[in-house]
């Protein structure tokens, strides 16, 4: 688990969902300890549920994105491996390509048959070659 300190995400969370207690409690005291002239509470719901619904939705996305980061870093380094595992059978491939072609040669005796090597060079050609590659 990272132990790196809370990123401003995590701070700006903090500040929305103590704002948010903060107009609560507010508004339960007004409730329990109403004034001379008390406030309309119907209205007073309504902008307790918005601010409510903004406050919550909020804290979350900040706290979704905070969550996912460490599940992003370990899918770029998934991706970077892979990445370097396709360039090193490339390199591979590329290589017996090259010897093959050195060679000259169209086929290999292999005891008492002579073995073709034409299809042995599409074959490394198709698996270096991509979707839509060419070489």
């Amino acid at each position: 688990m990272n132990t790196v300190l809370p990123t401003y995400r995590l701070v700006a969370a903090a500040i929305l969902l103590t704002m948010y207690f903060t107009i609560a409690c507010i508004l339960l005291y007004l409730l329990y300890h109403p004034p001379v002239n008390p406030p309309v509470w119907d209205q007073v719901l309504v902008i307790f549920n918005a601010i409510g619904a903004i406050a919550t939705t909020a804290a979350g996305v900040l706290l979704g994105v905070e969550i996912q980061r460490e599940n992003v870093v370990r899918a770029d380094e998934k991706a970077e491996k892979a990445k370097t595992d396709a360039e090193q059978k490339g390199a591979a491939i590329r290589a017996a390509l090259a010897e093959i072609d050195t060679l000259g040669i169209g086929g290999v005796a292999a005891g008492a048959s002579v073995v073709d090597l034409g299809p042995l060079r599409a074959g490394l050609r198709a698996a270096l070659s991509g979707p839509g590659d060419h070489l």
